[in-house]
């Protein structure tokens, strides 16, 4: 593997800190009283929570899979196992959180992107442990993709819920 390559893995499994701009449906909520404001306030509060011991918990993970592990096909499986397991974990807290009416829809849209990503991960992680320096790269652009496009998932989703949470 190329010694620049890993940094590609490294920046692409991080998963831009997007959930937090819910905060801004509580910014525009605050003026309001009422059962509503509340329960989306705690909704916006159980996301963000969720989102970030998420982000931490990858961070660091995606910074394991580096350098050091170039042709360690094993160490970089176990590795991944671990940040499938975080993956899987974000998706059990965000299915748990209860999602006010009305944008009850939008939140299973963000559980469904999360999902998502997961399965790409997993597909990239095939080619990442291979051994083999072709299914590796191939692994390490399914990656970006994936990224890339669960963050736009994401965006689209996450300005969906503050349109919805502010009306």
């Amino acid at each position: 593997m190329a010694s620049g390559a890993p940094d590609i893995v490294r920046a692409a499994v991080r998963l831009p800190g997007l959930l937090i701009l819910l905060a801004l449906a509580v910014a525009a909520l605050g003026g309001c009283a009422g059962g509503k404001v509340r329960e989306a306030n705690a909704y916006v509060s159980a996301v963000n929570r969720a989102q970030t011991a998420f982000s931490v918990r990858s961070d660091r993970l995606a910074s394991e899979i580096g350098p050091d592990t170039a042709g360690q096909p094993r160490l970089v499986a176990r590795r991944l196992d671990r940040y499938y397991a975080t993956v899987d974990a974000f998706v059990t807290r965000l299915r748990a959180i209860r999602a006010p009416r009305r944008v009850q829809a939008l939140h299973v849209r963000l559980i469904a992107a999360i999902e998502r990503f997961g399965a790409s991960l997993r597909s990239a992680g095939a080619g990442l442990t291979s051994g083999d320096a072709s299914r590796i790269l191939d692994g390490q652009q399914q990656l970006v993709t994936a990224s890339a496009t669960v963050s736009r998932a994401i965006n689209r989703t996450i300005a969906a819920i503050n349109a919805s949470l502010r009306s």
